[in-house]
């Protein structure tokens, strides 16, 4: 793996927020993403402080890492709130829950991405590095997400 900082066009550290509740699977997140010069600004542990965060911070969030299961306001809801309320950024679902039918979900709501927390230590800074590199630099490609369950984000056509 590449220990290549990370950086938007613009030459800064993309900003990164984690919401989510577990505090083990959050700090892994953070060192994953740290470790691939990303700035972890904020973890959150509910969709609530999320959402009051971006409030108060307009336009400073690049992509949010965002768990499903969560207390006070759970992933879906935070992320329908978000686009709701005109907070855009990047949403890369980042849970335990791993069904088809929540995966196809999460694309038709216009995630970027999804990731299974549930994988072994071994294969997630992988993973976290493919989400990293693809979905906060933004190249141009389809979701893999569209080709491993056959639905693409709203707004996306083919």
């Amino acid at each position: 793996m590449s220990s290549r900082i990370h950086r938007r066009p613009d030459g800064q550290l993309w900003n990164i927020i984690i919401c989510e509740d577990k505090k083990q699977e959050a700090f892994k997140m953070r060192q994953i993403m740290e470790s691939k010069g990303y700035n972890v600004l904020e973890s959150m542990e509910n969709g609530r402080q999320l959402i009051n965060y971006m409030e108060e911070n307009p336009n400073k969030v690049d992509m949010v890492l965002l768990d499903i299961v969560m207390p006070v306001l759970d992933g879906f809801a935070t992320f329908v709130e978000m686009r709701e309320k005109g907070l855009g950024t990047r949403v890369v679902f980042a849970t335990v829950e791993n069904s088809r039918a929540v995966m196809a979900a999460a694309a038709k709501l216009g995630a970027v991405g999804y990731i299974a927390t549930s994988m072994t230590r071994d294969s997630s800074p992988l993973f976290f590095s493919f989400v990293a590199r693809f979905f906060l630099e933004a190249v141009f490609l389809v979701s893999p997400l569209v080709s491993l369950i056959g639905v693409a984000p709203s707004g996306i056509s083919f």
